[in-house]
């Protein structure tokens, strides 16, 4: 019976600038499994490991972040929803860049801690900024969470 190897992810992507010794081990490593099951489970493209900010001045993360492509669009703003339905045109479903924050369910966050995330984090294709706050339970379950920077208006069922 053959064997398969399955590569296990790379903790940071290297440039000139990046070193993994600017964050604790653990978030790495948190970082890693996050990336794993993105690829894995939810079939994502062009992960990346961040730990510097893409708006300059380039600041350090609080911890690395990921980015990434996935399958499908994850979320649509209502009001591009309802403009789609009043012109009987779809809303697509090209994917765009998604940024997912990694996290332990034991971990505590503070509006200041999350707002250090979004300052780091470039706007989106509708001008809002957002995350997919990536969960891990005791188990390694992984859930996902969508954030917003500020007050969005809710979906409409």
């Amino acid at each position: 019976m053959a064997s398969t190897d399955i590569a296990t992810p790379p903790l940071v992507t290297a440039s000139a600038t990046t070193s993994p010794t600017t964050h604790p081990p653990h978030l790495h490593a948190l970082a890693a499994q996050i990336h794993y099951n993105l690829l894995h489970q939810h079939d994502w493209d062009s992960l990346a490991t961040h730990i510097h900010s893409p708006i300059p001045p380039h600041h350090l993360f609080p911890r690395p972040l990921l980015s990434g492509l996935p399958p499908h669009h994850i979320y649509t703003h209502p009001d591009t929803q309802l403009q789609a339905l009043m012109t009987n045109k779809t809303t697509g479903d090209t994917p765009e860049t998604e940024w997912v924050l990694p996290t332990h369910i034991e971990e505590k966050w503070t509006l200041q801690r999350l707002c250090e995330v979004f300052e780091g984090v470039p706007a989106g294709v509708e001008g809002r900024k957002r995350v997919l706050l990536a969960t891990v339970g005791p188990d390694g379950t992984v859930v996902y969470y969508i954030l917003h920077e500020g007050i969005v208006k809710p979906r409409q069922n």
